[in-house]
C-alpha cells in the first residue's frame, strides 16, 4: 500500500472499532514507517476490513494450549488471582468460548454466550480471506514461508532464532491434562469446538504444504523442525475427534 506521511502514532491503535475508510487513512500512514506492520490482537472490525494492497496475515493456536499459556504466565507472575487459585478454578474462571472464532467472526460476535454454525461459517470465511494464515506449533516454518514469498527479511530473522517452538511446559501440561483430568479436558474441548474446528484445518493444511509425512517432495518438506513434525504426525490421528 502506498504510504502517505502522517503523524507518528505510538498509541494502541483501536483497528478494531474503525470503518474501512478510516483502517485505510491510517494503514497509509504507518506503512511510512516500521515496514508498515500493524498488530491487532482483537477482533476484525464490522464491515468491510479487507483492504486493497494490504498483506493480511494470522496466527492460531490450539485453544486449551493457548489458555495453560495464559495460566503458566499469570500464575507464574503474581497476577490478581484468588488466592490458591489452581488450573481448574482458573479455566472455569478466565476461559473463552471460542475466541479465535469469535475474534475472526468480528465485532458483532463477540457478546453472544455462544455461537452457531452462522457464526462459525463467517469466521472460516473471513480466515480464507486472509494473505498468509500461519499455527504456532509450525510457526519457525511459518515465518520461513512468509520471509520467502514477501521478501519479509524480518521474518525470515525470526525464523533462524531458534526459539519459535511452543512452550515445553505448556506441551507437557497439556499432554498430563489429557490423562489426569479428562472430564475438564473435554469441557475444554466442547466449549471452543468451533476453535478447534479453525485451528486443526489451518495445521492439516500447513502440514499439507510443507509435505509433513511424506504428502510432497517440495524441498519445504525437508526443512520442517522436531516440534513442527510431531504436529504434522499428529494431525492424523486427531482428525476423527475434531468436534
Amino acid at each position: 500500500m502506498p504510504c502517505v506521511r502522517g503523524a507518528r502514532r505510538a498509541e494502541e491503535v483501536p483497528l478494531w472499532r474503525m470503518s474501512g475508510p478510516k483502517q485505510e487513512r491510517y494503514l497509509r500512514e504507518v506503512a511510512c514507517e516500521h515496514g508498515g506492520v500493524v498488530a491487532n490482537e482483537r477482533y476484525l472490525p464490522r464491515g468491510e476490513w479487507h483492504l486493497p494492497g494490504v498483506t493480511y496475515v494470522v496466527v492460531l493456536r490450539h485453544p486449551i494450549s493457548r489458555l495453560i499459556s495464559n495460566w503458566l504466565h499469570d500464575s507464574a507472575n503474581e497476577a490478581d488471582l484468588p488466592p490458591a487459585t489452581n488450573f481448574s478454578e482458573y479455566a472455569r474462571l478466565f476461559a473463552r468460548r471460542d475466541f479465535m472464532t469469535r475474534a475472526l467472526c468480528g465485532a458483532d460476535c463477540i457478546a453472544p454466550p455462544a455461537l452457531s454454525e452462522a457464526h462459525y461459517a463467517r469466521a472460516a470465511s473471513n480466515l480464507a480471506r486472509f494473505s498468509v494464515v500461519l499455527v504456532l506449533e509450525l510457526l519457525k516454518e511459518g515465518l520461513a514461508r512468509l520471509g520467502t514469498e514477501y521478501n519479509w527479511r524480518a521474518a525470515t530473522r525470526e525464523a533462524a532464532r531458534p526459539m519459535h517452538a511452543p512452550s515445553g511446559a505448556t506441551a507437557r501440561w497439556h499432554a498430563a491434562l489429557r490423562t489426569s483430568a479428562p472430564m475438564l479436558h473435554a469441557e475444554l474441548r466442547s466449549i471452543n469446538a468451533f476453535d478447534l474446528r479453525l485451528h486443526h484445518g489451518a495445521l492439516e493444511r500447513e502440514c499439507h504444504a510443507l509435505g509433513a509425512g511424506g504428502a510432497s517432495t517440495s524441498p519445504a518438506a525437508m526443512t520442517i523442525t522436531a516440534e513442527g513434525a510431531t504436529a504434522c504426525s499428529r494431525v492424523v490421528f486427531e482428525r476423527a475427534s475434531v468436534p
